[in-house]
């Protein structure tokens, strides 16, 4: 059934209108409004926008409780629409704080799914894997290629990205290819030279931690 494209406006109006006043008190009645706009036509950018400034302003009321785990919820939902850098780091923040990073690492390929020339989600998926492999997790490997396979790419359009460096170095270290993370530390000596050294105290804790090992 084709809605009134004139009914469509009138809620994302009046979803703003609410949002203006108070986005947390009318929160569940914006969210409601823009889910009907939605449900007919996904793609609304303003239906959207607001529907995730809806769901980070339930997660700012979260985090001020320290409810982690809600908060995480909220901005999983808020970062699907609405992909802001604040909005992702606070996802990742939230989450690990309620033990659910792995949430971050399913939400991102969701997003790279979609919208694969996204590289800030790219460049997050790899952290993310990265940091997951760092709690010796039973699928380190793959967590590994992973975060390879996403930093490679954003490297690929971005040559410069210091932190895509510095993330690859690690993935790098926690694989044991020293060699390569070696000629990283090279790289980020001229790219940020702080984050070079950064890399190369986790290459001696790393090989630290295995010669007290074996």
């Amino acid at each position: 059934m084709r809605i009134d494209p004139k009914y469509l406006e009138a809620c994302v109006e009046l979803a703003a209108g609410l949002h203006n006043i108070n986005p947390v008190r009318y929160g569940a009645s914006i969210l409601a409004l823009t889910g009907s706009v939605l449900g007919s036509d996904p793609k609304n950018v303003k239906a959207r926008k607001l529907a995730a400034a809806a769901h980070f302003a339930r997660a700012q009321s979260a985090i001020e409780s320290a409810d982690w785990e809600p908060a995480a919820e909220s901005l999983r939902e808020s970062f699907l629409l609405d992909p802001l850098d604040v909005t992702i780091e606070a996802f990742e923040y939230c989450a690990e704080r309620s033990g659910k990073l792995r949430d971050v690492m399913t939400s991102c390929e969701e997003r790279v799914r979609h919208e694969p020339a996204d590289l800030r989600s790219t460049f997050v998926l790899g952290r993310i894997c990265v940091r997951l492999a760092m709690t010796n997790a039973p699928d380190r490997e793959e967590l590994l290629f992973r975060a390879e396979t996403s930093l490679n790419r954003v490297l690929e359009f971005s040559p410069n990205h210091a932190e895509a460096w510095y993330w690859l170095g690690a993935s790098f270290i926690l694989g044991g290819s020293d060699a390569n993370a070696r000629d990283i530390v090279e790289v980020l000596r001229s790219l940020d030279p702080g984050r070079g050294r950064d890399l190369e105290v986790l290459s001696r804790e790393s090989s630290r931690s295995k010669s007290t090992s074996t």
